[in-house]
């Protein structure tokens, strides 16, 4: 998502979800070579990416997830600690609510606004439950659970 939000495009494109879900495998199974070819990608997609936003968005894009920034034994930490966060965020003000946003869209010309929403820890996934027609497309990268979230009814 994040990818999308800062080059205007995903990181692997297809006509169809089983031509995406293949471009992610083939990127999975190239090794560094994949990984070059993303990272000449994503320059070629976000000029204005700073060297620090292309290197956490790679960090997030790593093929083994123990390898991948945010996953290791530090955990969060290590996205905290990356440069692109480092001098911009304070985490503090953040966990508090206290941050401003740098930027606030404009007011709708006529006068709409959305509607609030609150979203508890439990809410979140609740009403979506897992689709058994994806079974197919997640075989190779081996067993997972049916219901992710428990047997909520």
């Amino acid at each position: 998502m994040l990818h999308e939000m800062l080059t205007g495009r995903p990181p692997f494109e297809g006509s169809s979800a089983e031509d995406v879900f293949q471009a992610i495998s083939e990127f999975s199974k190239g090794g560094a070579r994949a990984a070059e070819e993303l990272q000449r990608a994503l320059i070629r997609a976000a000029e204005s990416l700073t060297d620090d936003g292309a290197s956490f968005l790679l960090g997030l894009l790593t093929v083994r997830e123990s390898e991948r920034i945010g996953a290791g034994p530090s955990g969060f930490l290590q996205i905290q600690q990356h440069a692109w966060f480092v001098n911009s965020l304070d985490w503090e003000e953040i966990l508090l609510k206290q941050a401003t946003s740098p930027w606030v869209p404009p007011e709708s010309p006529d006068g709409a606004t959305a509607p609030p929403v609150e979203f508890s820890g439990e809410d979140v996934m609740i009403d979506r439950p897992f689709d058994p027609s994806f079974d197919s497309f997640f075989a190779e990268f081996g067993p997972y659970r049916k219901a992710p979230w428990g047997d909520r009814a």
